[in-house]
């Protein structure tokens, strides 16, 4: 009965953070640029968003923005992730509350549990890969692939902090990253809690 409840708030908490995930900044960068002060960019699963010092907040959607493509494959892998999800959810509260076939269930719980945790971190690996080609692929564009390119050299990273042609930049992955990676494993240790006690009662 208890690993039944922690698996049940295992579940909800997975629900909350991925619901969550869809409103928070999945990368943020910000810094001092010369000439222009003080700048941030947010990026988020339905838009990317800029602050400077004199032109305020600017939103834009992924469509205006070049090789921001792949934000769109994030956001659907994130929402089968949420489907997942709660479809797992449900196979729990059917364990618990004991409604429905208890061995069909425990299936559901445990299949789309594994599902969800597969989904998220398909999600924070696509979205990782795909940020970092976009950094390589602005930075060639801008400087040449000739040439040197200041921001992590023909391999960038995920998370930057650098002082280079009088900018201070710093960049890496938002909240809304985290919290997906955290779901994940979360998942993971709820579709073990259930599989254990399958396993104890046989």
């Amino acid at each position: 009965m208890k690993r039944e409840m922690y698996a049940l708030i295992s579940m909800i908490i997975v629900l909350i953070l991925i619901l969550v995930s869809f409103f928070m900044p999945w990368y943020s960068s910000g810094g001092l640029i010369s000439g222009a002060g003080m700048m941030s960019l947010d990026i988020y699963l339905d838009r990317i968003t800029m602050k400077t010092l004199y032109s305020g907040d600017v939103s834009m959607s992924h469509g205006e923005s070049e090789g921001m493509e792949y934000i769109g494959t994030v956001l659907f892998i994130a929402i089968a992730a949420l489907i997942t999800s709660i479809l797992a959810l449900i196979g729990i509260l059917g364990i618990h509350y004991h409604f429905g076939s208890l061995k069909n269930m425990r299936r559901i719980g445990i299949s789309f549990g594994i599902v969800t945790f597969i989904m998220a971190i398909i999600a924070i690996f696509y979205f990782m890969m795909g940020t970092i080609n976009t950094i390589q692929t602005s930075q060639e564009i801008y400087y040449g692939s000739s040439q040197t390119i200041p921001f992590g050299g023909s391999n960038p990273s995920f998370w930057m902090n650098l002082n280079v042609e009088g900018m201070a930049i710093s960049a890496g992955p938002g909240i809304a990253w985290y919290l997906m990676a955290i779901a994940g494993l979360i998942t993971l240790a709820s579709s073990g809690l259930i599989l254990k006690k399958t396993k104890t009662d046989i």
